[in-house]
């Protein structure tokens, strides 16, 4: 009972304790429930009721049992109580056919449900769909996935839809805790790896910067000369290696780092990926050239290192190949986070398009190395499609070692943390543009031309109102307008932020907003509209 919507276990222990007390009725449906104990917690009852389920007991084998005079089978279903009468509605809809009206009118809801539970094949043939849109038009309210929800609990009330659990493959771990597939790394490609040291073994230690991978160079796979060049490697120093095997049940990689072998793969293939490149004395600088620009002897943190080897690894040949633009982004950077991926902007929009990460991605910036770009799904189209949005987060810290804190956006919005960003910023917007999407004059496709339709019939049925739509600016994704007539048909750009709703050019700083919610953003625009009447259009700037 404690996990139970709105409980706990102080909660639990206390109904349970009321229950137990002597002469206090049994719980015989929810309606008795409701009243014998939740009348003074309507928000608790409000968050629990469709959780609690009531079935008769038979008090000999203390077992539920299906025939009970008080009993109603909504009340052993996930149908919340606010929804009976919607369920009502749902059972009268379905037997329409082959009931007469006064009949329907005539039964009590509670078997109503009864012979629908005991016939659900005939839920099988109603349009849900259309009836969600009959219900809209008359009352306003969108009830589609509640009327799935009470279809379903009808058919089979409680049940588990939760596939029994399998214990995850190796390879589906590795793919989760790194987020690396077999595309995006893999064996024979050349990657940045930061030099650990030497192991107890002699192989010698490495650490992928794209993903946090520890990498095992065996000696003899390390150096063309390993006489000349093992005395110039140092412990951080950055080098480019070859994938040769990849153990994803030990999250370990098998590489190669000999400069002849990578240059020869640099000549046929594209540029590895930009990493933070590490000097011999330790002191990390950010790179926005590509690796081809750069010399090898800096890459792996000595001048002399790679030319005393007899290898110097030479540009790759322009003839033929179109020049590489220069990777702009802070490469290389590793964030204890579950969100962070060192991705461009561009894979990153790719990895969510494609729904391959459904969470917000945290990314390397190109504005420098102590900001942070949030990318995240505002919302989806009609048609599926997301649509995409980046924030910038600057990391700040008063001291090199001190703590960090985090400023997101152009409302400067400070954090403690980037959770906090992701929980009162990102999240508090995507709700925002939910609740404005879900508004009912927010048309379903979002689009203008709806808008102007659907005021253009409301002005001819009822002119006398203000008629005003939502909907999406059809120059700019995640952008809202709002429509109006007066005159003529008239629109105004709706800013939508973690804060609230705003009207960007009102000139009244009250009448602006924010907003906290889309009741207080009509409210706002019915008094801006009669002002902009009586000031013929000066409310704007």
């Amino acid at each position: 009972l404690q996990f139970v919507g709105g409980f706990g276990p102080r909660k639990a222990t206390e109904l349970v304790q009321h229950f137990s007390q002597p002469g206090i009725g049994k719980i015989t449906t929810r309606s008795y429930l409701e009243r014998e104990y939740f009348a003074q917690k309507p928000t608790v009852w409000k968050n629990a009721a469709g959780f609690i389920r009531v079935l008769p007991l038979d008090e000999q084998n203390r077992t539920a049992t299906k025939v009970h005079s008080d009993f109603d089978p909504r009340d052993g279903t996930r149908i919340h109580p606010a929804d009976y009468s919607l369920c009502t509605r749902l059972c009268k809809r379905v037997l329409q056919d082959e009931t007469d009206k006064d009949t329907l009118d005539n039964t009590s809801e509670k078997d109503l449900a009864t012979y629908m539970m005991s016939q659900p094949a005939k839920l099988e043939v109603i349009d849900l769909d259309g009836f969600s849109r009959l219900l809209f038009s008359v009352t306003g309210e969108k009830k589609h996935d509640i009327l799935n929800l009470i279809k379903d609990e009808l058919v089979s009330p409680f049940d588990d839809k939760r596939p029994l659990y399998q214990p995850m493959q190796y390879e589906v771990l590795f793919n989760c805790l790194t987020g690396e597939t077999d595309s995006s790394f893999k064996k024979s490609d050349v990657y940045y790896a930061k030099y650990l040291g030497k192991s107890k073994v002699g192989n010698y230690k490495v650490r992928f910067t794209k993903n946090g991978l520890m990498g095992v160079v065996q000696p003899q796979n390390m150096f063309d000369d390993p006489e000349m060049e093992e005395q110039n490697l140092k412990e951080g120093d950055t080098l480019l290696v070859q994938v040769d095997d990849i153990d994803k049940q030990k999250f370990l990689v098998s590489c190669t780092a000999k400069p002849s072998i990578i240059s020869l793969w640099d000549k046929t293939h594209n540029d590895p990926t930009i990493a933070a490149v590490t000097t011999p004395a330790g002191s990390e600088r950010s790179t926005a050239t590509s690796a081809a620009d750069q010399s090898p002897a800096s890459i792996m943190g000595d001048d002399d290192m790679m030319s005393q080897a007899g290898s110097v690894r030479q540009r790759r040949p322009t003839l033929g190949h179109k020049k590489k633009k220069p990777d702009k982004y802070f490469r290389g950077k590793q964030l204890g986070h579950p969100c962070w991926k060192d991705v461009t902007r561009r894979e990153a929009e790719k990895l969510l398009n494609d729904g391959e990460w459904a969470d917000v991605i945290l990314r390397p910036s190109s504005t420098g190395p102590t900001h942070i770009t949030v990318t995240y799904k505002l919302y989806s189209k009609p048609d599926g499609k997301p649509v995409l949005q980046h924030l910038d987060v600057e990391e700040i810290r008063e001291t090199h070692d001190g703590p960090a804190c985090y400023v997101a956006g152009p409302e400067k919005y400070k954090a403690d943390d980037l959770d906090q960003i992701i929980v009162r910023y990102v999240e508090e917007k995507q709700k925002k543009m939910k609740d404005m999407r879900d508004h009912r004059y927010f048309p379903a496709t979002g689009t203008y031309a709806d808008a102007y339709k659907d005021i253009q019939d409301a002005v001819r049925t009822q002119p006398g109102r203000i008629h005003y739509r939502f909907c999406d600016d059809p120059k700019a994704d995640g952008k809202v307008l709002i429509v109006f007539y007066e005159n003529k048909m008239q629109k105004m750009p709706i800013n939508v932020t973690f804060q609230g709703y705003s009207f960007p050019k009102c000139k009244d700083k009250k009448l602006r907003g924010p907003h906290k919610d889309v009741k207080g953003l009509a409210d706002g625009f019915k008094a801006f509209y009669t002002h902009y009447r009586k000031t013929k259009g000066g409310a704007l700037h």
